[in-house]
């Protein structure tokens, strides 16, 4: 059940980034990197559960991201991957929306407040019981 699979690797241009899909028996698994070699990490992982599907909320084979299907600013994508709808030689070609929002580093901007936030408002003279075994 390894989560490295059939997949793509696609620059997103706007994002500066590398985005590397793979599929597992259950699950779809998105990596980002900002060069082709790594190093690589994992952003994203959307769960089908178990096989067999019962609806059309299945996975697919092969995940890839066409280029064609990124968005100018690159915070859409369009994941492609071939599900298997039952019966024989019924693979469809099916197109799920993808919407990142790259990470930016700030600041808290509160300020540290060191009142018991588990006490209830009127709760003078309360202390909290810890009790272990």
């Amino acid at each position: 059940m390894t989560v490295i699979s059939q997949g793509s690797i696609v620059y997103n241009k706007a994002l500066n980034r590398y985005i590397y899909t793979s599929w597992a028996e259950y699950t779809f698994e998105f990596y980002e990197a900002p060069k082709p070699w790594g190093p690589w990490k994992r952003f994203l992982t959307k769960d089908y559960g178990a096989y067999p599907w019962t609806d059309l909320k299945n996975g697919g084979y092969s995940t890839t991201i066409p280029s064609k299907f990124i968005s100018t600013d690159g915070k859409t994508m369009y994941v492609q991957s071939n599900t298997f709808m039952g019966g024989a030689n019924n693979y469809c070609f099916s197109l799920r929306k993808l919407v990142v929002e790259p990470y930016v580093s700030s600041t808290a901007s509160n300020t540290k407040n060191n009142n018991n936030r588990a006490l209830p408002a009127n709760s003078q003279g309360v202390k909290p019981i810890c009790k272990s075994n």
